[in-house]
């Protein structure tokens, strides 16, 4: 099991990356975390893709710098990606 803690606002990005994408969730929220049960490595890796691709269709300005979403997109980015490259190290 994987517990990523974030903030309000984090999941309300979370979500809303896998909407855009129309996504369906492969985790669940409990309190400020999001909780991955089963298939950790994959899931967490979806959950990476899911939320980069999204920063590059909508977090970008015109000449490729981050907007405001795109930078709270990579720092959400960065939480769950430091989880991934933890499971990948055991």
């Amino acid at each position: 099991m994987v517990k990523i803690i974030l903030t309000k606002r984090e999941i309300d990005l979370l979500e809303m990356c896998y909407r855009v994408l129309n996504m369906p969730l492969n985790y669940s929220i409990q309190g400020q975390c999001v909780v991955i049960i089963e298939n950790e490595k994959e899931k967490l890796y979806v959950m990476v893709n899911c939320v980069l691709d999204v920063f590059l269709k909508l977090g970008l300005l015109e000449s490729s710098e981050p907007n405001e979403l795109g930078f709270e997109l990579e720092k959400l980015n960065e939480k769950i990606n430091h989880e991934y490259v933890i499971l990948n190290s055991k």
